[in-house]
C-alpha cells in the first residue's frame, strides 16, 4: 500500500498540477460558452397547425391568399406581420412544396371558437408544382424569438419579463 501512495505523491511533485489546471480552465470555458448562448441566442417559437388550404387570389392583385384554423389560444400569439411558412401536403420539401407567407389578418370565430389567419403567400421562387386552390397544407407561423434560457425559465414556471 505504501508503493502505490509514494507513486501518487511522486506524480503530484513532478506534474505540479498544470495539466489539471488548463484541463479544469477548459471545461469552465466551455460551460461559460454554454450559458453565454442559452442567454444571449435567439431560437423561433411557432404556432403550427395542419388545418390550412389555399384560396383563391385576392382581386387585382395577384396575389395567393391562405387561409389557416388555429385554436383561440393562439389569438394571443398570432398577430398582423408575422412570418410564415406553408408546407404543401401532396409535396415534399426537396419538390418544392414550401411557399413564403405573411400574416395579412387575423378574425376571432366565437361560434367555432377557433381564430382564422389570411395569410399573403410570397409567389413560389420556382414552378416545379401547380398551386391549386383548395390544396390542403401545413402552416407555421413564428410567434417569438426567444433565448433558450428564458424559454426554460418559462416552461418551468418562473416569470420572464418581456417578449
Amino acid at each position: 500500500m505504501a508503493n502505490s501512495f509514494q507513486r501518487v505523491n511522486h506524480t503530484l511533485r513532478t506534474d505540479g498540477g498544470w495539466r489539471s489546471l488548463w484541463v479544469l480552465l477548459l471545461a469552465f470555458a466551455l460551460c461559460g460558452g454554454w450559458v453565454a448562448w442559452a442567454a444571449f441566442a435567439r431560437v423561433g417559437r411557432y404556432a403550427i397547425t395542419d388545418e390550412a388550404q389555399v384560396e383563391p387570389a385576392l382581386p387585382d392583385s395577384g396575389k395567393l391568399l391562405a387561409v389557416a384554423d388555429f385554436p383561440a389560444s393562439a389569438l394571443a400569439d398570432v398577430h398582423t406581420g408575422q412570418p410564415a411558412v406553408l408546407h404543401l401536403t401532396r409535396f415534399s420539401s426537396a419538390q418544392s412544396g414550401t411557399i413564403s407567407a405573411r400574416v395579412s389578418r387575423v378574425r376571432y370565430d366565437a361560434a367555432e371558437g377557433k381564430a382564422s389567419v389570411e395569410l399573403l403567400l410570397a409567389p413560389p421562387s420556382s414552378g416545379n408544382f401547380p398551386l391549386r386552390v383548395g390544396m390542403p397544407a401545413t402552416v407555421e407561423i413564428e410567434v417569438e424569438r426567444i433565448s433558450p434560457l428564458a424559454l426554460l425559465l418559462r416552461s418551468a414556471g418562473g416569470i420572464v419579463t418581456g417578449r
